[in-house]
């Protein structure tokens, strides 16, 4: 897989994960954490969707040049993100 083709897969996720969460935030909490969003959760997840979009399409690939900060920004999100996910999944370290 070439770097043009990672990143431009890692922005289309990115921009479609946030779409999901503007559309449907109840359904992508639960697949993520298994426990759906109240309270202040239900304002602040459509901003971390317009965030995930806005982050996929400033590493969107231009012209010929794929750009490594591109990939390598998407990538520590990604990384970061799972991280966290994985940890409050697991962990259940959050109130419901």
């Amino acid at each position: 897989m070439t770097t043009r083709m990672l990143v431009t897969l890692s922005a289309a996720l990115e921009a479609a994960t946030g779409v999901a969460l503007i559309a449907d935030l109840d359904l992508v909490a639960d697949v993520l954490l298994g426990v759906g969003i109240t309270g202040g959760g239900i304002v602040v997840g459509p901003v971390g969707g317009f965030a995930l979009i806005s982050l996929g399409l400033s590493c969107w690939p231009r012209g010929s040049d794929a750009g490594v900060q591109a990939m390598w920004a998407l990538l520590a999100y990604n990384l970061l993100a799972a991280l966290y996910l994985g940890y409050l999944r697991i962990g259940r370290s959050f109130v419901n």
